[in-house]
């Protein structure tokens, strides 16, 4: 991805928006702060700073951006991971 689309991208989706669409957001000072999807807490230690463009989990020190986030929320299919398809199998060679 060309760096002037990722900038546009994130320019028209701000972090808090993305990441809030699955993570309840509670805003603490110039911070949103709620609980990691990523692994089980009851203290929310998963943290979105607007400023940065960024997230970040505390507790199991994930972090990133809105196209890290979004790709660890939904992953990739086989066909779009950027893995080689699978062959099929060589019919057996008559003997």
């Amino acid at each position: 991805m060309a760096v002037g689309v990722a900038a546009e991208v994130k320019s028209k989706l701000g972090v808090v928006d993305v990441v809030g669409e699955t993570v309840q957001l509670k805003k603490a000072g110039s911070t949103f702060k709620g609980l990691c999807p990523f692994h089980g807490e009851k203290t929310p230690s998963f943290t979105v700073t607007p400023a940065r463009e960024s997230w970040k989990c505390f507790g199991c020190g994930e972090g990133g951006d809105i196209f890290s986030f979004v790709m660890k929320r939904r992953p990739a299919s086989r066909s779009t991971s950027g893995r080689p398809a699978r062959t099929p199998a060589r019919p057996a060679s008559a003997t």
